[in-house]
C-alpha cells in the first residue's frame, strides 16, 4: 500500500513492495503524473494516510478490487472498449518502452523484473516496425 507521505514531490520518486518476490524498490513519477495526483490529494476531505481511497465515507483505502473497478469506470468514461486492469497498464508501459527504442536491460529496471529472460521474454521481439526505426536511427 502506497500512502501519501511516500511521494517525494520534488523527484517523483516513491518506493514501493513488489507484489512478487516481496522487494522494495522505487518508482518515478513525471511531472504531469505528479500535477495530477497532487490535484487528486488537495481535493479529498479526509485524514487517511493512504494515496488512493474510496470516493465515500469512511474514506477507507482502496484494495486491490476497488483499483480494478476504478480503472473500469474510467476506461469506460473514456470510451475504451477493451478491457483495462492495472497488469495491462504496466504490459503497456513496457510496449511503448520498447517501441521507442529503450534498452531491454532499461525496461527491465523500470519494470522491476529481476530475472532478464522475463523481460526478454516479452519486449525483446522485433517487429517490422521496431527493425525499421533501428534501421533507419543507424543510417542517421
Amino acid at each position: 500500500p502506497i500512502n501519501r507521505d511516500d511521494i517525494d514531490w520534488n523527484t517523483g520518486d516513491v518506493t514501493i513492495l513488489g507484489e512478487k518476490g516481496g522487494r522494495y524498490r522505487v518508482i518515478y513519477l513525471d511531472e504531469v503524473a505528479r500535477y495530477h495526483l497532487r490535484k487528486y490529494v488537495e481535493s479529498r476531505k479526509d485524514e487517511n494516510e493512504a494515496l488512493f481511497v474510496w470516493e465515500r465515507s469512511p474514506h477507507n483505502r482502496l484494495n486491490k478490487t476497488g483499483i480494478r473497478a476504478s480503472l473500469k469506470t474510467i476506461a469506460g468514461r473514456a470510451g475504451l472498449k477493451c478491457r483495462v486492469y492495472p497488469h495491462k497498464m504496466r504490459k503497456t508501459l513496457g510496449m511503448q518502452l520498447k517501441n521507442q527504442g529503450v534498452d531491454i536491460g532499461d525496461i527491465q529496471e523500470i519494470l522491476g523484473h529481476s530475472n532478464p529472460n522475463v523481460t526478454s521474454r516479452y519486449y525483446a521481439e522485433s517487429t517490422p516496425d521496431t527493425l525499421r526505426d533501428v534501421r533507419r536511427r543507424a543510417a542517421a
